[in-house]
């Protein structure tokens, strides 16, 4: 239980006390929903690196292009420029009888030359040849991410919609154990959040023990509530269940309409508060009639006896002091835990139906509205007519004190553990039987023509004689039928009228036990 308080605190802390005993299920769920977002922003992030490196090998393919046509600009230019050259050598040859040697070097360089740029040209075309392969693999990439985030976005938004639906069947809201706004205004981070937060909240689920998975452990357990709460409904209600986004739904057909359950609680509570107003003023009538009738003089007589009774009793009582002379009583008040109003209730009881004004009688309805309210709410395995029996017996409102009193001490005290304590052990003894034969006496007052007997093992142990016989006369007053064992009282009193005593012996080398059998009169003991 410490480990368990403990547990509920720690959730308590955290928000997870309404979702304590099923956090498994609820963060296996929240685990799925959250793989499957976790997908999508992979798929995302992977159709962002290719879109990247896509742009990238478009740049080098642009830059490549460039640099080849700048060759190929180059390599017209450079062949111009060898024709022009040409023909400067051929003028320069005309004019100057340049050497015909050095001509040809100069022809073999600028071939050179343009033979390094065609090279140059042919490389540049092939890396423009691989940026588009590559641009065109990137391309296929792309398509891909795009096909895979866009699957992603449906089953985000399916489930987007399944958690609505859940909040339209007002399944969230038991979860959440709250009111939610409008569903159909949620975004998918509105309807994101409400998912987290009912896997939070959410019950757990524990595995059964013959290694069933928590969905069957789940779906076995509401197979059992199904069917006990099919058991416990009245006739008329049917319950049948069926299946909406991924969740088994009960509804109930009740009174030609179908309801779901919680529409049903509230219907049941508002036919529960129509009941209650027409039992109220039922109520209200029946009380009118107890006040005003014979119901009402019943418990006043009732308890007027009880109160007699008690007094009787303490007559009796003041007959037989202890041997210091204490004296002891019988106190018959309202309980102390008795509930509020009762001590005021009794005494407007107490009165005639006719002496009660109108604010006494509205005081007096209103402890019985009480008493009436408790028997209702009461143990359900009991009658109505026994919990209101029970509520409204007078006996269950009032409690025994026993006071005692020294013979100098003009006040009566309570007696207690503590100052029953004080006493010696034949005062706490006489203390202890007084209190006991009245209540005897009481007891057999219910039936007059009852054996009245009470049993007594090691009898006024501890009392002196003069006491002892005090308590056989208080035997005798109480008119109670004692049936007494002793190893050392013969009861042979002058209080008492009339005793059978046996004496009993036993002897280990005889077998069986000899019984011998005294009468006592009053006056002279007899053996018979």
């Amino acid at each position: 239980e410490q480990a368990r308080a403990a547990r509920d605190q720690a959730a308590w802390q955290v928000g997870l006390l309404a979702h304590v005993d099923r956090l498994e299920e609820l963060a296996a769920a929240t685990a799925d929903w959250l793989a499957a977002v976790g997908q999508w922003l992979a798929a995302a992030e992977v159709a962002v690196e290719r879109a990247d490196r896509l742009a990238a090998q478009d740049e080098l393919v642009r830059t490549t292009a460039a640099r080849a046509d700048a060759s190929a600009a180059d390599a017209e230019r450079a062949g111009r420029e060898l024709a022009d050259a040409g023909e400067r050598v051929a003028a320069l040859r005309s004019l100057i009888g340049a050497d015909h040697e050095q001509v040809v070097v100069d022809l073999r360089a600028a071939r050179d030359r343009r033979t390094s740029l065609d090279e140059r040209t042919r490389a540049l075309v092939d890396e423009r040849i691989a940026a588009a392969e590559r641009h065109a693999v990137a391309v296929k990439e792309l398509e891909v991410a795009t096909a895979e985030h866009a699957r992603l976005d449906a089953e985000r938004s399916q489930a987007a919609a399944g958690i609505r639906g859940l909040a339209d069947l007002g399944v969230l809201q038991i979860v959440l154990g709250r009111d939610l706004d409008d569903p159909a205004s949620w975004s998918m981070t509105a309807a994101l959040e409400h998912a987290r937060e009912a896997a939070r909240q959410g019950p757990r689920i524990p595995a059964a023990e013959d290694g069933a998975t928590l969905v069957e452990a789940a779906q076995n357990g509401l197979a059992r509530r199904q069917q006990e709460l099919t058991r416990d409904l009245v006739a008329g209600i049917r319950l049948f269940g069926r299946t909406d986004y991924g969740v088994v739904i009960h509804d109930v057909q009740y009174a030609g309409r179908t309801f779901r359950l919680p529409a049903l609680v509230a219907e049941l509570r508002e036919d529960v508060a129509e009941r209650d107003r027409r039992l109220a003023t039922d109520e209200q009538a029946l009380l009118e009639r107890f006040l005003a009738g014979e119901l009402h003089e019943h418990l006043r007589a009732r308890i007027r006896d009880a109160s007699q009774l008690v007094r009787r009793m303490n007559d009796r009582l003041a007959g037989c002091p202890t041997g210091s002379g204490q004296r002891v009583r019988l106190r018959w008040e309202v309980d102390e835990n008795a509930p509020a109003g009762t001590g005021a209730a009794v005494d407007l009881l107490l009165r005639g139906a006719g002496l009660l004004t109108d604010d006494q009688r509205a005081e007096l309805q209103a402890f019985l509205h009480d008493r009436l309210r408790q028997a209702r709410d009461g143990d359900a395995a009991a009658s109505l007519h026994e919990r209101i029996g029970t509520a409204f017996d007078y006996r269950r409102w009032h409690a025994f004190r026993i006071d005692v009193r020294d013979r100098t001490s003009p006040s009566w005290k309570r007696l207690t553990r503590q100052s029953h304590a004080t006493g010696s052990g034949g005062e706490k003894a006489v203390m202890l039987h007084l209190p006991l034969f009245a209540a005897m006496a009481a007891h057999y007052g219910a039936s007059p023509d009852a054996p009245r007997l009470i049993v007594l093992d090691e009898v006024f142990a501890g009392i002196d004689r003069g006491t002892r016989g005090q308590l056989m006369g208080l035997l005798v007053d109480l008119d109670l039928d004692a049936l007494l064992t002793s190893h050392e009282e013969w009861g042979f009193y002058a209080e008492l009228d009339g005793l059978a005593t046996y004496h009993l012996v036993r002897d280990p080398d005889v077998p069986g036990v000899l019984a011998e059998w005294f009468v006592w009169d009053g006056t002279t003991r007899w053996q018979l």
